[in-house]
């Protein structure tokens, strides 16, 4: 990420794309937040395997959000230490907010060891022992698909996705990013988040990558992460994990 962000060296297929489409730097977030997700669950299991407090579990998790979002702006400080002009957001802070969401959860309901029955529900075991974590994740996605469809933006079409500014015909100039990017200049201010790759060619309005209302479905990217990391903790044998990492896959691809 630190590679990329600094400009990948100039080569085009390590830039971020303006708004519509993808190169290999859109890829680098995602997989960090699903390899932190595999690792919150084996590390969460041998924890509480170990008869570990949940509450000392979970003060862990707060300092170590908090340590990781302060970095986030420590980082943003380096080269800007103009208060008029401060980024709150970014990486770091994503990555902070997103662990404390799928941490916290599976510090409330991971059992210490895993879930048997020795009946059928046993091939399924790792969605018995995640369905309440997967019921509230679901319901974040919930709330994120539905602000960003149905919430009324001032000047702008509902459910707009567009990068505004001079896109089609100057339409929609002031409606960059939709509903993500009305919540973020609403709460933090245009001149407090990033420029947005779309700005030198559309000429539109900042758009924050690491807004708000996003940050709800990275932390399904996460707990997708922790699901796979359960598979391993509740299937012994390495046939039965790969069979169900390529029936999510399949689940996921057909749903995407």
């Amino acid at each position: 990420m630190v590679f990329f962000n600094l400009g990948g060296g100039h080569y085009w297929f390590f830039d971020h794309a303006p708004w519509n489409g993808i190169t290999l730097a859109d890829f680098i977030l995602p997989w960090f937040c699903w390899v932190m997700g595999v690792s919150i669950a084996i590390s969460l299991r041998s924890q509480l395997r170990s008869s570990t407090k949940r509450k000392y579990v979970f003060g862990r998790i707060v300092r170590r959000s908090i340590a990781l979002f302060i970095m986030g702006l420590v980082l943003n400080s380096v080269n800007n230490n103009n208060l008029s002009t401060f980024r709150p957001l970014g990486v770091l802070q994503r990555l902070a907010l997103v662990y404390f969401i799928a941490a916290t959860l599976e510090t409330i309901f991971m059992k210490p060891q895993p879930y048997f029955t020795n009946t059928r529900l046993d091939i399924i075991r790792d969605i018995i022992e995640s369905a309440r974590q997967w019921i509230i994740v679901i319901i974040l996605v919930v709330i994120h698909t539905s602000i960003t469809f149905f919430l009324p933006i001032p000047g702008c079409p509902k459910g707009y996705l567009g990068p505004g500014g001079l896109y089609n015909g100057s339409s929609n100039i002031n409606c960059t990013g939709g509903a993500a990017g009305y919540i973020d200049r609403l709460i933090f201010g245009e001149n407090h988040m990033y420029p947005g790759t779309s700005k030198p060619v559309y000429q539109s309005l900042a758009f924050d990558p690491e807004g708000v209302l996003s940050t709800l479905t990275n932390a399904l990217l996460v707990y997708m992460g922790v699901h796979a990391g359960r598979i391993i903790l509740c299937y012994q044998y390495t046939n039965e994990r790969i069979k169900r990492w390529i029936a999510w896959t399949i689940v996921l691809v057909r749903i995407l």
